[in-house]
């Protein structure tokens, strides 16, 4: 599936294999409390798990979402809600 076949409310979400690649990581804020992220340049969107979100973000205020992802191979992932937010980077060079 190319680009231009993607409807509006779907966005690629590429993800290869879990090898012995270490991760890089940075230290940002969202909503002003400290996270540690992955650093995916290739990634549309930034995502996290239900489980993150209620631990870190309890009080935002969550969004139904239609927008469907899809990963490197073509699977779906569905988006349960997302959350308006703010970012900046924290640490050294900030």
């Amino acid at each position: 599936m190319s680009a231009s076949e993607h409807t509006e409310d779907e966005v690629p979400l590429l993800q290869l294999g879990k090898g012995q690649v270490a991760l890089i990581t940075v230290d940002v804020n969202v909503n002003d409390v400290p996270v540690t992220m992955e650093v995916d340049t290739g990634a549309p969107v930034s995502v996290m798990s239900q489980q993150q979100q209620r631990k870190l973000f309890p009080q935002a205020q969550l969004y139904p979402s239609q927008v469907v992802l899809r990963t490197y191979t073509a699977e779906k992932v569905a988006v349960v809600f997302f959350f308006a937010s703010s970012c900046g980077l924290r640490g050294p060079g900030a």
